[in-house]
């Protein structure tokens, strides 16, 4: 600690003392005291003046009172709690030290802290946000390069578009939604950390960007994460996470700093690439600091042509808070120039100028910027690179627009055509919100007119969090080529009059949302969300909510387009491809998107074929591996089975003809009779079944059960048991399913039944009929039917039953049958011969893992899942784990299995957020060399480490890096609870059932 003499009082008294002895002597005595003082006390540096930043930035020190930083904090929050669209601006900067304070921020509020790290500055409280009715419109706020030690554990940030935190290490829990869990519009967090737990429960769309995160819990459309340590797995869409190990390119944004001697800087990281974690939380952020003296600082009373005369001279540019009137844009030529923003300082064209335009030249940082659309129409409101697209390279320096938003009305009625343009090459645009106003001034379709938000005509140019919204034809345009998008969030626009006038073409229904061009010829993106609201209760549709080229180097991962309310709707998600969403909350899914929905082979797919029977070409593009058609008479087709099914009792000869097809090799399994507890089916009763099984048997096939239309009718219980006590062989369990789709507990409904049949004979399931019929002639059903729904319940399915080892094969009903008004939901293919929706998701859905959200099922004990309790662990803050009964459903017995170090894998719980399964050093009471299991905070410690081994008959076993034994569920009663077991790490060599776990998606 440097300390000032002047300040000394203590030794000023002591000096007083002596010299009024009157004795020359003492006098001596303090002056020599005083220079051999001053001789081993370190100087003070001269305190530079401060700047001026203006009447709208508070700097505090830590010598301030808590009482007057406070005062100041709420005198700002009381004017812009509700203040959306005013004019005051305000940035709130802490110099490094600790303060005791509770910040909750309004609109148009920053706050930072000037430290070199963001643990320089501490606040012991809150810097937060919090909801009013909900948090969808809490908009045009900040915090960065700051701590946060939160009263009670958790911070709250409540917020919509245009809310970042940045550089923010949060020594607690981060709560992302409002106290009573209303939904909210965000949001977008980079290069911090949380210590604890984020809770997006009610947060519709994320992006978390380079970060470090105890854990994560929530989702309802569009949670996105790269680079993310802590992250969950990538499950989309079940739950919607999409998860990049890293961020393909990236630079943080400038930041404002003071040193010891109150000199300030502007610190300008550098870009980084496939990067990942926080710049700064393990050493000192790579990068350049240039000298506030270097900058023009910008009141907004000044003219456009004055600033631009600072940035002809050389100057880079601070932007203090307010309203900038400019009748010209401001240019940019020079290359390394950074324009930075404080406390949200408002650009607004006069002329139908350009507010910014920045040369085609290296390192331009652009960030902190409000563009206000002005009365006059504005061809861009932004402009970075020439006129038009160059072929400069910036690809070692790029240049970045970081948390700029533009706005057309809503404070004031404007207009322009496009919002930012971007011809350079190689830019990283990192978090811009682009919104043609839905309320507010101006806000209708001939007031505040605007064509396009975004549009990219650059070369090799980055978005990470692009959020468009409400412009009146495409939200963006991207031309350039080699592009990548992470994270994108459209709404259309609320407002269209008619479908005639929102119409892109003679025929073409409304603009798609993200439009990639047609010349485009590599393009990827990630974790895309475009919602409806048509307002104007008109039936206006959307073809599409994203258009792309049909081309394989053209892809897309992890779309979603909702319908959110009003009228209307969009019809398609990715071209032609996904469902209608044209219902109130209804979401379409396309999880993979490159030339159409990649087709997916699998041994255990199959189809029940009515009118592709032997049509190699129809079953591989859905990706089967076999097929049947309810009689004896097919062929193999292509790489597609074919397996015969008994509909009834077999007459010799096809006894015959079957055995010789055995003996050739023609097929290798025969289905039993097809739903004889149906009238208008085989029909018959548990005896003539069994009667006529001896035939059956002599063909030497593997043999499948009869398949009852009702599993719970008793029918398949009274055969297997006639079955067993003759001696006749049944080989696998057949069994048909209608589910009510519509319901969210469909994905349950099956998963149990097929766990039933498993635990009751522990035979090979083949679930030979499921799809998503239209039950309601015959069986209630939970909502109304719909297209989206079908492909949501495939979408979830499909990984289920891929994921299930004890079922061996699948088979949807049915390919074709687009005609029949109760399968309309469930055929593959339409009646134009192509695929439908349906189809395409069938062909397209991926089993999961190893990686992924799964509830852990053993083997031994199949009705078992693990379980994080709620009883403490020898009574400190880690709990018990145990394995229950899956069908309580609890997200306690819910885990997220995510890669860690090597071929090492965390195994962290979704209902205790942020613990992980963890191998004790207790023994365990039984056997030498086990030990007890526990559910422990994150340590990173190789006792939370878990080799993941797959067994041949796709079971996986859990071997602790710690440890090396594995993870084995004991037949010891857990907590006195009959239905509950006691889990143990155990000998890796025993190899056994109760050490073999199915992970269940979902």
């Amino acid at each position: 600690m440097t300390m000032s003499l002047a300040r000394s009082r203590p030794w000023r008294r002591v000096a007083h003392r002596q010299a009024g002895t009157g004795t020359l002597r003492g006098l001596l005595t303090v002056c020599a005291l005083v220079g051999s003082l001053l001789s081993v006390l370190p100087v003070a540096p001269a305190q530079a003046a401060e700047p001026d930043f203006g009447q709208n930035v508070v700097v505090f020190d830590p010598s301030m009172s808590d009482a007057a930083i406070q005062a100041k904090l709420d005198a700002a929050y009381a004017v812009q709690k509700d203040n959306e669209f005013g004019t005051q601006r305000y940035a709130f900067l802490f110099k490094p030290g600790q303060y005791s304070v509770d910040a909750n921020l309004g609109y148009y509020t920053s706050v930072a802290g000037l430290g070199a790290s963001p643990d320089d500055v501490t606040i012991d409280g809150a810097v937060r946000v919090e909801g009013r009715s909900d948090a969808l419109t809490n908009f045009w706020r900040s915090a960065e390069n700051l701590s946060i030690t939160p009263t009670g554990g958790t911070n709250r940030w409540a917020v919509s578009q245009a809310a970042p935190l940045r550089r923010v290490h949060v020594r607690g829990a981060l709560d992302l939604h409002t106290a009573d869990y209303a939904y909210a519009s965000g949001g977008y967090i980079a290069d911090s950390k949380v210590d604890g737990a984020v809770d997006a429960t009610t947060q519709q769309q994320y992006y978390t960007r380079d970060s470090e995160i105890g854990s994560w819990t929530g989702s309802v459309w569009n949670e996105v994460f790269s680079g993310v340590s802590g992250a969950p797995p990538q499950s989309f869409p079940n739950p919607q996470m999409t998860t990049l190990a890293a961020t393909p390119v990236s630079r943080e944004k400038p930041y404002l700093t003071v040193d010891g001697s109150g000199k300030y800087s502007v610190f300008v990281p550098s870009a980084r690439s496939s990067s990942s974690g926080t710049t700064w939380s393990s050493g000192t952020t790579p990068g350049t600091s240039i000298a506030l003296s270097n900058f023009y600082i910008a009141k907004p009373a000044d003219s456009a042509a004055t600033i631009n005369a600072q940035l002809a001279a050389g100057r880079h540019l601070l932007l203090t808070p307010g309203t900038y009137q400019l009748a010209q844009p401001l240019n940019v030529s020079r290359a390394g120039t950074v324009v930075l923003g404080l406390g949200f300082p408002t650009l607004v064209p006069t002329t139908g100028n350009s507010t910014l335009q920045v040369s085609d030249v290296d390192g331009v940082r652009v960030a902190g910027l409000l563009i206000d659309a002005g009365a006059t129409n504005s061809a861009n409101l932004v402009r970075i690179g020439a006129s038009s697209k160059t072929s400069v390279r910036h690809t070692s320096n790029p240049t970045s627009v970081q948390d700029v938003f533009f706005r057309i009305g809503g404070a004031r009625a404007g207009r322009a055509a496009n919002s930012l343009l971007v011809n350079s090459n190689d830019v990283i645009i990192d978090h811009i919100w682009a919104w043609r106003a839905d309320h507010g001034a101006g806000a209708g379709w001939t007031s505040n007119p605007a064509a396009t938000g975004v549009t990219v005509n650059g070369d090799r140019v980055t978005a990470l969090g692009l959020f468009a919204e409400h412009y009146q034809k495409h939200q963006v345009i991207w031309n350039g080529q080699n592009g990548r998008t992470v994270f994108y969030q459209s709404e259309l626009p609320y407002d269209p009059p008619s479908q005639a006038a929102w119409m892109s073409s003679a025929t073409g229904k409304g603009y798609a949302s993200y439009k990639v061009g047609p010349s485009v010829t590599s393009h990827e993106a990630w974790g895309l969300g475009v919602y409806s609201y048509f307002n104007q209760g008109q039936p206006v549709h959307a073809d599409r909510a994203v258009e792309v080229p049909d081309r394989s180097s053209v892809a897309l991962h992890d779309i979603v387009s909702v319908f959110l309310a009003g009228s209307g709707g969009i019809d398609h998600v990715v071209n032609n491809t996904g469902a209608a969403v044209a219902a109130a909350g209804e979401t379409a899914y396309v999880v993979d998107y490159a030339a159409g929905t990649p087709t997916r082979s699998s041994g255990k797919k199959g189809v029940a074929a009515i009118t592709s029977s032997g049509d190699a070409a129809k079953l591989s593009a859905l990706g089967s591996g076999w097929y049947y058609n309810w009689s004896t008479n097919g062929a193999k087709a292509g790489n597609a089975e074919y397996v015969p099914m008994a509909w009834n009792a077999l007459p010799s000869e096809t006894v015959n003809t079957l055995a010789d097809g055995a003996k050739n090799g023609n097929y290798s399994a025969l289905l039993g009779f097809n739903e004889p507890d149906l009238p208008d089916q085989a029909n018959m009763t548990v005896e003539q079944a069994l009667d006529a099984w001896p035939a059956l048997q002599s063909t030497g096939l593997r043999l499948g059960s009869p398949a009852p239309a009702n599993y719970w009718s008793g029918w398949l219980d009274d055969f297997m048991e006639g079955a067993r006590a003759r001696g006749y062989r049944v080989d696998f369990i057949a069994l048909h399913m209608y589910p009510d789709w519509t319901n969210p507990g469909a994905l349950e409904e099956v998963r149990g039944v097929l766990a039933d049949a498993w635990n009751k004979w522990h035979k090979p399931i083949w679930l030979t009929e499921i799809g998503t019929v239209d039950t309601s002639t015959w069986k209630p059903m939970y909502g109304a039917p719909t297209h989206a729904k079908a492909d949501g319940l495939i979408q979830k399915l499909i990984p289920l039953l891929e994921n299930l080892p004890y079922l061996e094969r699948y088979a949807w009903f049915a390919d074709d049958c687009a005609t029949t008004a109760s399968c309309q939901y469930s055929t593959l293919y339409g009646a134009d011969g192509k695929l439908t929706s349906h189809g395409s998701a069938y062909a397209a859905a991926r089993p999961p893992g190893p990686s992924g959200r799964f509830r852990m099922v053993n083997k031994a004990q199949p009705t078992l899942t693990v379980h994080a309790t709620g009883e403490s662990y020898e009574g400190g803050s880690a709990l018990n784990a145990a394995v229950t009964p899956t069908s309580w459903g609890w997200d306690q017995q819910r885990w997220n299995v995510t890669p860690a170090d090597g071929a090492y894998y965390t195994v962290t719980n979704v209902g205790s957020p942020g613990l992980r399964l963890t191998t004790s050093t207790d023994p365990y009471p039984s056997g030498g060399g086990n030990y007890r299991i526990k559910v422990a905070a994150a340590t990173g410690s190789d006792d939370q480490l878990w080799r993941l081994e797959k067994t041949e008959d796709g079971y996986y076993r859990l071997i602790s890096k710690a440890r090396g034994t594995a993870l084995q569920s004991t037949f010891d009663v857990y907590n006195g609870s009959a239905e509950a077991r006691q889990l143990a790490g155990t000998s890796a060599s025993f190899v056994n059932d109760q050490q073999s776990w199915a992970f269940v998606p979902g």
